[in-house]
């Protein structure tokens, strides 16, 4: 097998373990917050939900119109909680 190649799947095995890393991290900050990531994810039992974070993970969509989604849904979650 060219070096090269190997090269690239040391580099790829890298890339997802540093996003496996970074996904968990997003998803403790937000469930600081009281919000279920699964509702972000489309999977939950809540009200509003999206499918954004999904996405996102999966490199899915426009990230822009992802964030916006998800902020939409975890907004209403920490606003509910608030009252």
């Amino acid at each position: 097998m060219p070096e090269y190649l190997r090269v690239k799947l040391r580099r790829l095995q890298k890339l997802h373990e540093d996003a496996k890393q970074l996904d968990f991290e997003i998803k403790g900050i937000i469930e600081g917050y009281g919000v279920d990531t699964d509702n972000l994810c489309a999977v939950g039992n809540g009200d509003k939900q999206t499918e954004a974070l999904a996405f996102i993970t999966n490199a899915e969509g426009d990230v822009e119109e992802n964030i916006a989604d998800i902020e939409a849904v975890f907004l209403h979650y920490v606003n509910t909680l608030r009252k």
